[in-house]
C-alpha cells in the first residue's frame, strides 16, 4: 500500500528553476477502481498524465483503430487506442488528434466476474474544470451494446477498421500508408509516445508472418486475434451467467452441454420429442434463419473493409452454435442475438482460432461437473471407453430433467403466453417506447420516427413488409414467435410493457395523420426492420453501416 502512495505522489513535478521529475507508474494491475481513483484524487488531471502512471505492462497490450464507430474519432494517422488487461477484463481506449470526436475523454469497459456483466464507463477531461466520471450502461449503452450489454469487436478472421483487418493477410496499400504516418510521429505524440512495444507494428511480417516464421513458431498472433480471443471467452463467461439465471436452467442443462459436444449426435437425442414438440420454431428452420443472418453479416463486414465489396466466399465454416442456441431460446426464453462480438446485431458468429464450442464447453461442463461429480468422472474415461457412455449419461439425466419439468405445473417451454390487450389506454408513450427511440432513431437500426407521433402514425399503416404493415411487422416482432429476432434486441421487456407500447402503436395508427406528417420522414424503402443495422442494397448498404459503432 506504501509503494502505491509513494508512486501515486510521483508526478511530473515542475517548479520554477528546478528539473521536472518523471512520472513513476503505479505496480500492479489495472482496473476501473484504479484509474478512477487516479484521476478522482488529481493525481491524474490529464489523459497524458494518466497515461504516464499505468503499468508497462498494461501499455504493451493494444489494438489500433483507424476507422472507429464507437464515440471516439479515429484516422489512419491518429487512430484510437484500445490499451487491455492480461485478460482484457479491462480496456481503456483513447484517440489522438484534439479535432477529432471524443478527444477529451476515455472510454472503459470491465467485466464483473461475480455478476457476468460488462459495464461501460466515460471519463471526460473538460479544459477547465475538473474531470468527470459518468457510467455509460442502460438505454444509452444498449443502443450499441445491447443488454445486457457486450463488447464490440467484431468476429475472426475479419475486423474492419483495426490495423490488421484480415488474419493473416499483408496490410493494404492504404494501411501501409496510415501506419507509416502513424509511426513516424509516435516517439513524440504527447499520447501515443506511452504506448510500449510499438516495433511490433513496424515489423514487415507482423501481421502476415513468412513461411519460416510459421514453421519455426516464432511468429505469435496478432494483436486484433489475441484481442479477439479474449474477449470471447469473457463474453462466454457472461453468457453463461444469463443461461444460469434461466428459471428452466437445471432442467435443461445436461442438453445445452451435450449440444456443445459433436460426439453426443442430433439435437433429438437430447431432448425428448415430446418437448421439442413444444416449441414455437422447428430446428431446421431456426439453423436456416441463422446462416441467412450470418451470411448477411459476412456481406455487411466486407463492406465496412478498405476493399469495401461483398464476400466471394461462403461463409459455411461459421460457428454459430446452432443447438446450443436453439434451446438457449426456445427452452430458457433467452434472446441470443446479441451474444456475439459481432458488430452487426442479430447474427450469430461466433469464430475463433480455435472451435468456440471448446470454450462455451470448457465452463459449462466445470459448472456442471460441481455438482454431479459422475460427469466429469465419464468424461475423463471417453479415450478409453469412447464417449457413448458420457453422451449416454447426458442423454438420461436431459429427459428425466425435461421429462419431470414439462409435467410440472409452472412449466411453459418454449413459448411465453401473451396476455390479451385488456390494459387501460396509455396517457401519452409507454416507458419502453424509449428503447426504439434510442436504437430506430439515432442511426443503429432502420430509420423509424418513433420519436414524431404524427410521423410514426403515418409510417404504422403502410410499408411491405413480410407480415404486412409496419405495425403489423412491429407486433410479430413484439413476440416470442419472432425468436431471435424479437425486439427490443438484446433485451426482454416485460408482458406489461409490451402490451403497453402495441397498444400505443395501435392508438397511433387509427389517429388521420395531420398534413404536415411528412416532415422530417424517415425513409425505410427497401429496410427490413431489425439487426443492428439496416438490410439495404448493396449500393446503399456501406452508407448506413457507417452509422453503426465499435467498442
Amino acid at each position: 500500500m506504501i509503494r502505491v502512495v509513494l508512486s501515486m505522489l510521483c508526478l511530473v513535478l515542475c517548479l520554477p528553476g528546478r528539473a521536472c521529475l518523471a512520472a513513476q507508474p503505479v505496480p500492479g494491475g489495472v482496473n476501473l477502481e484504479l484509474v478512477q481513483r487516479l484521476v478522482g484524487t488529481g493525481t491524474a488531471p490529464s489523459i497524458e498524465q494518466l497515461l504516464a502512471l499505468l503499468p508497462a505492462t498494461f501499455r504493451s497490450r493494444y489494438a489500433l483503430v483507424f476507422d472507429s464507430r464507437s464515440l471516439h474519432g479515429s484516422s489512419f494517422a491518429n487512430p484510437r487506442v484500445l490499451l487491455y488487461s492480461e485478460d482484457a477484463a479491462f480496456i481503456l481506449s483513447f484517440n489522438g488528434e484534439p479535432s477529432q470526436r471524443g478527444y477529451r475523454a476515455l472510454e472503459m469497459m470491465q467485466f464483473d466476474e461475480a455478476r457476468g456483466e460488462f459495464s461501460f464507463q466515460e471519463i471526460s477531461f473538460p479544459e477547465d474544470g475538473p474531470p468527470v466520471s459518468e457510467a455509460r450502461s442502460g438505454e444509452r449503452c444498449a443502443a450499441c451494446h445491447g443488454l445486457p450489454a457486450r463488447p464490440i469487436w467484431d468476429t475472426f478472421p475479419t475486423w474492419p477498421g483495426a490495423y490488421g483487418e484480415r488474419y493473416g493477410a499483408r496490410l493494404s496499400a492504404p494501411e501501409r500508408d496510415g501506419l507509416t504516418q502513424f509511426l513516424a510521429g509516435q516517439r513524440s505524440h504527447p499520447r501515443y509516445r506511452y504506448l510500449l512495444g510499438i516495433g511490433e507494428y513496424a515489423q514487415p511480417d507482423a501481421f502476415h508472418p513468412s513461411a519460416k516464421a510459421r514453421y519455426n513458431g516464432a511468429q505469435g498472433e496478432p494483436a486484433n486475434a489475441r484481442l479477439a480471443v479474449l474477449l470471447a471467452r469473457l463474453n462466454f463467461r457472461a453468457i453463461l451467467a444469463q443461461v444460469r439465471g434461466a428459471s428452466a436452467f437445471d432442467a435443461f442443462q445436461y442438453a445445452l452441454l451435450g449440444t456443445l459436444d459433436p460426439d453426443c449426435g442430433a439435437l433429438e437425442g437430447l431432448v425428448p420429442r415430446t418437448v421439442l414438440g413444444r416449441f414455437s420454431v422447428a430446428f431446421g428452420e431456426f439453423a436456416a434463419a441463422a446462416d441467412k443472418a450470418n451470411a448477411r453479416q459476412s456481406e455487411f463486414k466486407e463492406y465496412r473493409t478498405l476493399a469495401r465489396r461483398p464476400a466471394r466466399t461462403s461463409e459455411s465454416n461459421t460457428e454459430s452454435l446452432d443447438k446450443f442456441r436453439y434451446l438457449a431460446e426456445q427452452g430458457l426464453g433467452l434472446p441470443t442475438g446479441n451474444w456475439t462480438l459481432a458488430l452487426e446485431k442479430n447474427t450469430f458468429d461466433f469464430s475463433l482460432l480455435e472451435p468456440a464450442r471448446l470454450e462455451l464447453e470448457a465452463l459449462l461442463f466445470e459448472d456442471l461437473a460441481r455438482s454431479d461429480p459422475r460427469v466429469r468422472e465419464l468424461r475423463s474415461l471417453k479415450q478409453a471407453s469412447g464417449s457413448s457412455r458420457y453422451c449416454g449419461y447426458l442423454e438420461r439425466r436431459s429427459h428425466a430433467a425435461l421429462l419431470a419439468w414439462v409435467k410440472a405445473p409452472q412449466a411453459n417451454p418454449g413459448r411465453v403466453v401473451q396476455a390479451p390487450l385488456t390494459t387501460p389506454a396509455q396517457k401519452g408513450p409507454p416507458p419502453v417506447l424509449e428503447r426504439c427511440i434510442a436504437c430506430h432513431v439515432s442511426g443503429v437500426g432502420p430509420a423509424i420516427a418513433f420519436d414524431q407521433p404524427s410521423v410514426l402514425a403515418r409510417r404504422l399503416r403502410e410499408g411491405q413488409y413480410p407480415r404486412g404493415s409496419l405495425l403489423d411487422e412491429i407486433r410479430y416482432r413484439l413476440s416470442v414467435e419472432a425468436g431471435s429476432r424479437r425486439m427490443p434486441l438484446g433485451s426482454l421487456i416485460s408482458e406489461a410493457d409490451r402490451v403497453a407500447l402495441e397498444l400505443y402503436l395501435r392508438s397511433l395508427a387509427e389517429v388521420p395523420p395531420s398534413p404536415t406528417s411528412q416532415a422530417g420522414y424517415g425513409a425505410v424503402d427497401g429496410m427490413v426492420l431489425g439487426g443492428g443495422g439496416a438490410t439495404a442494397a448493396p449500393a446503399r448498404m456501406a452508407a448506413g453501416i457507417k452509422t453503426a459503432r465499435r467498442l
